[in-house]
């Protein structure tokens, strides 16, 4: 998987190579049909994890029936219940996060720097999805952040200033569009 993602505080209006993030993944995934489970292996670099180098990932995830399934690893864990068709709740523990360029100075200490801001969560709560009109999903998480931190990093990544957060309540509220799938094999999750 490749994808890029602009993330800016835009605030010169003028888009720059540093507000343009590059993310990839390379998973290996083993799944065997008749146990209905998978394990994965690989690695994700990712900005939406506020971290500027690659970690690594592995997962076991196994379909117990149709109403239930679980993801045990890194990056996160989950445990599914199916309500209907198309209804389903999560619990979760997660790395989240974000990165966001600087493009202009911002004033710390009474001096100027330019860099990028990054936030690095671990979260654990429920999670409710509802699917409709095909391919259209509505979500609403709630949680606790058990680790917590936010701070802004000059260009070289070295740490200007750490905004030594607390751990606190955790709200997300989303919509996504999913494009058709063209692989024929089902996800035991």
């Amino acid at each position: 998987m490749a994808q890029s993602q602009i993330s800016s505080n835009f605030d010169e209006m003028d888009f720059s190579e540093k507000d343009l993030f590059f993310n990839g993944a390379l998973i290996f995934d083993k799944l065997n049909e008749e146990k209905g489970s998978m394990w994965s292996f690989g690695v994700i670099n990712d900005a939406q994890y506020g971290l500027y180098f690659p970690i690594p990932t592995v997962s076991y995830t196994k379909r117990i029936n149709d109403s239930w399934a679980y993801k045990l690893g890194v990056p996160d864990s989950r445990v599914k219940w199916t309500w209907n068709k198309n209804s389903s709740f999560e619990a979760f523990t997660a790395l989240d996060g974000f990165t966001g360029n600087i493009n202009d100075d911002i004033e710390i200490y009474k001096e100027d720097y330019l860099g990028t801001l990054r936030q690095t969560s671990v979260v654990s709560g429920l999670e409710y999805n509802f699917n409709f009109w095909r391919n259209f999903q509505l979500n609403a998480k709630g949680g606790y952040t058990l680790y917590n931190h936010m701070e802004v990093q000059g260009y070289d990544n070295e740490e200007v200033y750490d905004f030594n957060m607390v751990n606190g309540w955790y709200f997300n509220v989303g919509m996504s569009y999913k494009l058709g799938k063209k692989v024929k094999l089902k996800s035991p999750y």
